[in-house]
């Protein structure tokens, strides 16, 4: 079947879009509305990872698991390893601590793997406004991390590193700062400066899970479903993705099984005004004209590959109707001519 040349530019288009939000979908998140949930001692955040969801965009099934830090890190296996630290990652210079740098000057920080898995929080203890976040993962980043000390701010705040990189802090302003381990005295933090609460015993992601988890996705309404491995989402200690393509709006279901340490896991996560965001038709999107959906252009395309078929069948039925008559005619024909032959030959005899 030939398809028409502005079908074939809209689905050009489709492809450069899908390609463009892929690209996206590796480096980027913007979490609207998730679902929390504790279990086992763990803390679960559940929803797509881009909010809103549109039809026919490539998103992700998102899940972060969490649990606060005891001071213990926790393998996969459910096993803990106790720290060579005695103090929360929190405490105030619990793990380093520099003297007085020198504007222009340098601190250094060798990554240590017994930091997996945490979330360390620092700041100039001179000037406390200057503070940040270290989160220590297997897949970090490597080599030398540098961090920017300025008058305006931090550049960047919040870093993740991997075992073996060194992080390296630089007087940017032209005044004396420390780069100190922990929450400020004053009781100011990374996070108090987002407005969010101190907490004696933050929550660090669990990572090394794909093995042991996967999820169910499943279209409510047409009660399709299938199953999905999880991989590590880079960047987030603790976070996992499952990629797809939701091409049909609006309720989905996530359910997730298998183990989480010791634990067994089936737990059932579903979109809706309370949770997280239901797949939206693209239309919303649209302007200022509104053009078909992928779905709808696949309903026209089997539909017309229907009507080919059926035209098809009818010039199949008629040819062979055609050359039946073709084929009695003929026979008569030789018939009629063998008749009057032998009439022709009674005659002269």
């Amino acid at each position: 079947m030939l398809i028409p040349h502005t079908w074939r530019g809209l689905f050009r288009s489709m492809r450069v879009a899908a390609l463009a939000a892929l690209l996206t979908l590796t480096t980027t998140s913007y979490v609207f509305a998730h679902e929390g949930r504790k279990i086992h001692g763990y803390e679960l955040d559940v929803g797509f990872l881009n909010e809103p969801v549109y039809e026919g965009q490539p998103n992700a099934v998102y899940l972060s698991v969490a649990r606060a830090d005891t001071g213990h890190h926790e393998k996969a296996d459910g096993s803990s390893v106790h720290q060579h630290h005695d103090h929360s990652m929190a405490a105030h210079a619990a793990i380093f601590t520099s003297a007085p740098i020198e504007p222009g000057a340098t601190f250094k920080w060798d990554v240590s793997e017994d930091y997996v898995g945490q979330v360390i929080p620092w700041h100039s203890h001179l000037e406390p406004n200057l503070a940040g976040m270290l989160q220590v993962m297997v897949m970090g980043e490597v080599g030398q991390i540098d961090i920017a000390l300025q008058k305006d701010g931090v550049r960047p705040i919040d870093v993740q590193v991997a075992p073996g990189a060194v992080v390296v802090w630089t007087n940017g302003t032209d005044v004396l700062q420390t780069v100190t381990s922990g929450v400020h005295d004053g009781g100011l933090s990374h996070g108090d400066r987002q407005g969010e609460p101190t907490n004696d015993h933050p929550h660090v992601g669990v990572e090394g899970l794909s093995a042991s988890l996967a999820v169910d996705v499943t279209h409510v309404e047409s009660g399709v479903q299938t199953r999905m491995s999880l991989q590590p989402h880079p960047g987030k200690a603790g976070g996992y993705v499952a990629p797809f393509v939701p091409t049909v709006p609006g309720r989905y279901q996530f359910r997730f099984v298998g183990m989480i340490g010791e634990h067994k896991v089936d737990e059932v996560f579903t979109s809706g005004p309370t949770t997280f965001d239901d797949v939206q038709s693209q239309s919303a999107l649209q302007f200022p004209v509104t053009l078909p959906a992928v779905r709808e252009l696949a309903s026209v395309s089997k539909a017309s590959q229907l009507e080919v078929r059926d035209a098809s069948d009818v010039a199949s039925r008629s040819f062979i109707v055609g050359f039946a008559g073709l084929l009695f005619g003929v026979t008569g024909l030789v018939v009629g001519t063998i008749a009057l032959t032998v009439t022709m030959r009674g005659r002269r005899a």
